[in-house]
């Protein structure tokens, strides 16, 4: 499977916002569950 950027017309702005986005929410969710662990052990 080939990815083309003809096929798919990703807006460089766009793009990134939606990276930042979901690193974001990664980060949140990493930090919730690493608090909520160390609250299990302590």
């Amino acid at each position: 499977m080939h990815l083309s950027t003809q096929k798919m017309p990703y807006h460089p702005l766009l793009y990134t916002t939606i990276v930042y986005l979901f690193l974001g929410l990664v980060r949140l969710i990493i930090s919730a569950f690493y608090e909520a662990l160390s609250k299990k052990i302590g």
